[in-house]
């Protein structure tokens, strides 16, 4: 037996002997993370599946609730599993591989998700204030509601995701793509979108107050209702922008109407 199989062995009988049990505890208690981190990177899918079952026998499902903050979980796979609130703040999880990943509720706050494939990815709810998203592939992921406050997201993909409700204030978003994408209600007010590809989309409702627009592409999308007070709209593309009454521009800037 190997010394990873060992390891999960001796966490194993504590958990059946109840002497790790914790009252009221939902998931594997914080001092056996050292342990269950390793079986976690092996990528055995038997290894990582005794990890589940030892996580369920505290009533959890799949590994949510686990506390992994601060480790090292680099070029991890995890696709297509439940890490609901889950804390995670703080680890380093770059390439980390988390297609379809149930990660809603979690703390991901500072987190270092550099290249991370996060695509169809449940982060609705989640805490991503202050991580590191650089390069991230977020297509289709599910971000409502989620906190990115704050959050480095250059040249991140954000093609298609769900953003309703996100606060993405003072991001930065600097060359990040949203095609097909629905940002209504979003909070981005003194976000750096400079050089962002925001062409053809839903903006109603947007709070861009006091964001960094410079260079970005707004061809064709739909401002009505969008505060731009205090924005940086120098050298954007607003071709075909569709605005009307409600949208408030910057002091001095004055759009063409469309064609």
């Amino acid at each position: 037996m190997s010394g990873d199989r060992l390891a999960l062995g001796a966490v194993a009988a504590l958990a059946l002997t109840g002497l790790a049990k914790r009252r009221g505890s939902r998931s594997i208690p914080p001092e056996f993370k050292e342990r269950i981190v390793p079986l976690l990177l092996s990528g055995d899918p038997d290894q990582i599946a005794q990890v589940i079952a030892m996580n369920e026998s505290f009533g959890s499902k799949g590994l949510s609730g686990l506390d992994l903050s601060g480790v090292n979980l680099r070029d991890i796979s995890l696709s297509n599993a439940n890490l609901s609130g889950a804390d995670l703040s703080g680890a380093n999880l770059i390439g980390a591989d988390m297609y379809r990943t149930n990660l809603s509720g979690a703390d991901l706050n500072g987190a270092d998700l550099y290249r991370a494939f996060l695509a169809r990815t449940n982060l609705s709810g989640a805490d991503l204030s202050g991580a590191f998203i650089n390069e991230a592939n977020l297509d289709r992921a599910d971000l409502r509601n989620a906190n990115l406050g704050g959050a480095v997201m250059i040249r991140a993909k954000l093609n298609g995701a769900k953003l309703e409700g996100a606060d993405l204030s003072g991001a930065m978003l600097r060359r990040a793509t949203f095609l097909f994408t629905s940002l209504r209600g979003v909070n981005l007010s003194n976000a750096d979108l400079s050089r962002a590809n925001l062409s053809e989309i839903d903006l109603r409702g947007v709070n861009l107050q006091g964001a960094n627009l410079q260079g970005a592409n707004l061809t064709g999308s739909l401002v009505r209702g969008v505060d731009l007070s205090g924005a940086d709209l120098s050298y954007a593309v607003v071709d075909n922008i569709l605005f009307d009454s409600t949208t408030i521009w910057p002091e001095g800037f004055a759009p063409l109407p469309p064609r």
